[in-house]
């Protein structure tokens, strides 16, 4: 990811305040499973809440490593 398009997405995404670990991991979910921001993001924090199971619709989420998905995607 170029560094004008991190800029813009670090600009443009309404986030909470998380560590530059959880950022860092996020950025990586996008370039490696062309997450959204949003569901990046959800997914690099879930272990600090102890999360590894989500409910999506969303077929890249099949993709992601370490965690357990729930859908109705064949």
């Amino acid at each position: 990811m170029s560094s004008k398009r991190r800029n813009f997405l670090e600009t443009a995404t309404l986030k909470l305040t998380v560590s530059d670990a959880v950022t860092d991991k996020a950025f990586q979910l996008m370039r490696d499973f062309h997450l959204l921001p949003t569901d990046a993001y959800h997914i690099a924090i879930a272990p600090d809440a102890g999360v590894n199971t989500f409910a999506s619709l969303d077929e890249h989420f099949l993709k992601v490593d370490d965690i357990i998905v729930y859908t109705c995607l064949p």
